[in-house]
């Protein structure tokens, strides 16, 4: 026969616990919240040049007026990207994978 063993304190059933579980998101506003970003995506990517790596050359290039002013993307890493910062270019981070890219 199995030991009596009480349930954990923190286990216990509370009837309102159920009120306090987040909700689930609206389908159609992910749907609609995903295709706003593919828009979004879509309309940076058809007005910048994509440079890959090259990014912090660049864009401390198109810093010192050494190549014509314009949107590029790319990929800079962490301590790139803040030498690039101390610098005073700024660098904004895109929530999402270039299509650009050969890879993507």
């Amino acid at each position: 026969m199995a030991p009596a063993v009480p349930a954990k304190s923190n286990r216990r059933l509370d009837p309102s616990a159920a009120s306090h579980q987040a909700e689930q998101p609206d389908p159609k506003a992910i749907k609609a919240a995903l295709q706003a970003l593919a828009q979004m995506q879509a309309e940076l990517e058809a007005g910048a040049d994509y440079v890959g790596a090259r990014l912090p050359d660049v864009a401390r290039a198109i810093h010192l007026g050494e190549q014509p002013d314009r949107a590029i993307i790319g990929e800079a890493s962490r301590a790139d990207a803040e030498a690039l910062a101390d610098e005073g270019i700024i660098l904004h981070p895109l929530p999402f994978r270039s299509r650009l890219r050969g890879d993507a």
